[in-house]
């Protein structure tokens, strides 16, 4: 049995197609004003970084990544319909979307825009630990 030959430094299949997949994101998120690209934020003399409010009307599709549970495609959806629709009026209509999970929203609901509407019980209850 006879192995092709091993070309000392060759790059196997499918690893610079990979790097580059992860170098166009990497841009974009940069390009796109996402804070915290290629710097870990350690906190200030104050004590630790607030979090980041993220406006779900007007940041771009890689900010709305910054939510844990949304990923790319998730993101890319909220902005299509948020375009469609000419924005939201509360965290509500952004929930009803078909295929938006509710709580990786509710998770993060404090640091988001538009806030729940104050009709909804949710948004007068206590922190997102508590439920």
């Amino acid at each position: 049995m006879t192995h092709a030959p091993v070309v000392q430094g060759a790059v196997p299949p499918g690893v610079v197609a990979h790097l580059l997949t992860w170098a166009v994101l990497l841009l974009t998120a940069l390009l796109a004003g996402v804070p915290g690209v290629g710097v870990i934020p350690v906190g200030t003399a104050e004590g630790p970084l607030p979090p980041v409010v993220i406006d779900l009307n007007s940041d771009p599709w890689p900010r709305l990544m910054l939510i844990e549970g949304i990923g790319e495609v998730l993101a890319r959806r909220i902005a299509s319909r948020r375009e469609g629709l000419g924005g939201f009026r509360c965290l509500e209509e952004v929930m009803a979307l078909e295929g938006i999970p509710d709580p990786p929203l509710l998770r993060a609901r404090r640091w988001l825009l538009p806030e729940l509407s104050q009709e909804n019980p949710l948004a007068a209850s206590g922190s997102p630990s508590s439920w």
